[in-house]
This record gives structure tokens, sequence and C-alpha cells, in this order.
């Protein structure tokens, strides 16, 4: 684990030992993980691959909303999601990082008066768990604008 470690430290992650979950919940749940990668979506190909080579298991969270984490904690590496903030619009088409929040999305969105996004505005999470998740509200989902994600 201390490879994991050093590699997300030199990629410029922020690492926390041992860290309560409840600090990553909304509900403020959760026991401990061995390991908390802070992780832009920019070095998160290196990181997973890393994990692959040393057979570690990971576990995916941005917000930390919809989530129940059991108070006995995960043996899963913990990758936090954290936004860089950019967002790209070109013809209509917006590409955005995983862990921004759904809700800046939106406002980027509507300031940029492009339509479709409405459903989501008070979706709490992230736009990679609503993707992941197909989340939508009030008649609309993310199903429903999405066109590729990766």
């Amino acid at each position: 684990m201390q490879s994991i470690k050093q590699l997300a430290e030199q990629l410029g992650c922020s690492v926390v030992e041992s860290p309560k979950l409840s600090q990553y919940t909304t509900f403020r749940i959760g026991g401990i993980a061995p390991l908390c990668i802070d992780l832009p979506s920019n070095a998160a190909t290196q990181i997973v691959q890393a994990l692959r080579e040393e057979d570690r298991s990971c576990f995916w969270i941005g917000k930390g909303s919809n989530l129940l984490v059991s108070d006995r904690g995960i043996s899963d590496i913990l990758l936090h999601l954290i936004p860089t903030n950019e967002v790209f619009i070109q013809d209509n088409i917006v590409t955005c990082d995983a862990g921004l929040p759904v809700i800046e999305l939106c406002k980027i969105v509507r300031d940029a008066g492009l339509s479709g996004l409405e459903f989501a505005f008070g979706i709490p999470g992230t736009v990679g768990g609503g993707v992941y998740m197909n989340a939508g509200a009030y008649g609309g989902e993310f199903s429903q604008v999405l066109q590729s994600a990766k």
C-alpha cells in the first residue's frame, strides 16, 4: 500500500491513512477505510492501474450522498473524487469531471443558456454518481442527456 500512497502523492493527490468514512458521507456514518486518496479525474487512470497491479480493491465516492456505510468500515481503498472544475462547452455539448457537483453543472449549463438539466437541479451528488446511478427527478434522468462517459 505504501507504493500506492507514494504514487498518489507524486500525482498531487491528498492521502489520508485510516480515514473515518463518516467524514465523507452526507449521513455522517461509516467506519474506517485503510486509505483515502482525494483524486482528481486526471489522476484516476494511473491510480487505478497501480491498484490493479497490487491486486487492491477500491471504493469510489464523490460527495457521499445516497450512501450508507457500515460502522465496521471497509477494506477497500477509498478513492474520493474531487472536481477540477474544468467544464468545456462546445456545440451545446458539455464536458466535465465526474467529481463536479451536479448542482454546479446545472448552474454552468443554465448560465450558458442551455437547457435539459432542469430535472437535476436538486440532486445532491456528483456528476459521476448521477451518471453511474442514472439519477433523476421530476420526470428526467441522466440517460436522457448523456452522450458519453469515460
